[in-house]
């Protein structure tokens, strides 16, 4: 049956007013908003299928992985020891394929470690990068830190600083360096004896006016230790 023109107009009247309290309930009504974390929503290509999926272009797609991984990167914290953030599952998989992969053990350990918490990651990172870079600076230098700092893993922090310790004009990039190794020789080991050597040492070799000089030197007292009164 054809509408009349007075129904056709009761109709759009009718319409136009759910349109208006539509519009207006929705602009009123406050909804909680749905947060779902960047571990539950991110994609993670295992590392053996990625090698096979590939096709022979393991450094294309462990960059193309590199540049997402870092669009996509969040600052939530992962506390749970099981090697299963998503950050660390992209980094695992891009060093897999790409093993020279430089920045992502040095920008992924520190990531890891610093901003997601993740210290059993960026443990595995920091290993893995010592292991292809062992006489690289930077990575000595931050592998060293997480190590003796966060991960509270003393061998694995020698093993950094140590290396460390051979760098040419390292006294001057790292003047706190023997302080760090004396304080692990000792914690790690009560060894009073050594770690006053190294101290002694490095307080022996900065210049009298160096600002660390009185520092090392209370190092030294405080451990029991003296220094030659020709050098005071």
């Amino acid at each position: 049956m054809a509408l009349t023109s007075k129904t056709t107009f009761y109709y759009l009247v009718l319409s136009i007013f759910f349109f208006i309290f539509a519009v207006n309930a929705n602009n009123k009504l406050h909804l909680p908003a749905l947060q779902v974390s960047k571990q539950e929503t991110a994609t993670n290509l295992r590392a053996d299928f990625a090698k096979i999926f590939s096709f022979g272009q393991k450094r294309l797609l462990s960059s193309l992985l590199w540049s997402q991984t870092l669009l996509g990167a969040d600052i939530d914290h992962y506390k749970t020891r099981d090697l299963n953030s998503w950050l660390f599952l992209r980094f695992k998989t891009i060093i897999a394929l790409e093993p020279e992969f430089y920045m992502s053990y040095l920008v992924g350990g520190q990531y890891l470690s610093i901003i997601k918490d993740d210290l059993d990651g960026a443990s595995y990172l920091y290993r893995k990068a010592m292991e292809k870079y062992p006489n690289d600076y930077s990575i000595n230098y931050h592998a060293g830190f997480h190590f003796l700092y966060e991960a509270k893993d003393l061998t694995q922090a020698k093993i950094a600083y140590t290396r460390l310790s051979t760098v040419p004009d390292i006294q001057k990039k790292f003047p706190l360096l023997p302080k760090i190794l004396a304080r692990i020789d000792a914690d790690s080991s009560g060894d009073d004896e050594n770690a006053l050597k190294i101290l002694t040492q490095a307080y022996l070799e900065l210049p009298d006016k160096h600002p660390l000089k009185n520092a090392y030197l209370k190092a030294i007292k405080k451990r029991g230790g003296q220094i030659p009164l020709n050098n005071h």
